[in-house]
Order: structure tokens, then C-alpha cells, then sequence
């Protein structure tokens, strides 16, 4: 029996990885409290090796050190934590965590995509800030000025200048 030869619709059907935006992400992981401080350098590096053959951008890495957990992880109560800053496609990521799954000495991860949640954030930001605009136009209020801007300002809060002018009468 031949193979069958792939058409053009059917190459343009499968994703492409490659072409794949990149997002940020967060990675946390723990490793095994039992590990010394060389054992547990090696795997980070050996961690890392793993991201970049993946495609990962690793932005930064801040190992946290030693931690007490809430409850007995794999029979342990203390984990040592690192953080990784990351760019990567979401077929990188996922190969990335099933390597991570079966890693000796990772107690456990979490992958959190940080470009959605901080997109969030602008957002509501700007939705509040556009319901004060508005209700400061209803209410026929001046939106308020920065305290640098003011005449009167010496660094000091408002409650300190009434305080202050106050005591000089």
C-alpha cells in the first residue's frame, strides 16, 4: 500500500509551533529539600537546559531558598523554592511541565501566564479610572491635582497640614 501524499489544505491545517506567539509566563517549582546546595544548583542548570532545547526564553531565575510547606509534600514539610521568569509558546510550555512531571528531585511546579492577568489588570484600571472621570463630571467636581502641583505642598500629607496650620494660629 503507497502513502498517501499530504495535500496543501491539509499542511495548512496543523498549527505550527514555530509560528507560535510567545507569552509570558511564571514557573514555580520545588525541589527536594534533601538535595546540598551543589545538587540543587546542577538541576536548576539541568532545568534550564531543558526550557532552552524547548524554546523557552528564560527571562530570570531568583532561587528562593529553603521554605516550610503547609502540609507533607512526597513525605516532605520544607521545599526548596525558584522562581523562573519565562517567554515561550504554549506547545513549549506543556512539553516543558510533562519533562518537569517526571524530573527526579522536582517536588512540585506551577505555570502561571502572567501576560493575560496583567492585560486584566490595564483594563480594570482604565474602566475605574474612566467611571471616576465620570462621575467627577456628574457631581461637577475637579479632578483632583497631583500634590506636587500645589502651592502649599511640603511633602507633608493633608491631615498634617490642617495639623500644622492649626498650631500656628
Amino acid at each position: 500500500m503507497r502513502p498517501r501524499a499530504k495535500s496543501a489544505d491539509a499542511e495548512r491545517i496543523q498549527p505550527s509551533y514555530k509560528e507560535e506567539s510567545l507569552r509570558s509566563y511564571e514557573l514555580m517549582y520545588m525541589l527536594d529539600p534533601g538535595l546540598d546546595e551543589d545538587s540543587s544548583k546542577a538541576l536548576v542548570g539541568r532545568i534550564e537546559d531543558l526550557m532552552t532545547k524547548q524554546g523557552v526564553e528564560i527571562q530570570s531565575t531568583e532561587p528562593w531558598g529553603k521554605r516550610r510547606l503547609a502540609y507533607s509534600i512526597k513525605g516532605h514539610w520544607e521545599g526548596n523554592y525558584v522562581l523562573s521568569q519565562l517567554k515561550a509558546s504554549s506547545h513549549a510550555i506543556s512539553e516543558m511541565e510533562r519533562r518537569l512531571r517526571v524530573t527526579d528531585g522536582v517536588l512540585r511546579f506551577l505555570t502561571v501566564r502572567i501576560d493575560e492577568e496583567q492585560a486584566k489588570l490595564e483594563r480594570r484600571r482604565e474602566r475605574e479610572a474612566a467611571k471616576e472621570k465620570a462621575r467627577r463630571e456628574r457631581r461637577g467636581v475637579r479632578p483632583p491635582r497631583a500634590p506636587e502641583d500645589r502651592d502649599d505642598y511640603q511633602g507633608l500629607r493633608d491631615d498634617e497640614m490642617i495639623a500644622g496650620e492649626e498650631m500656628d494660629r
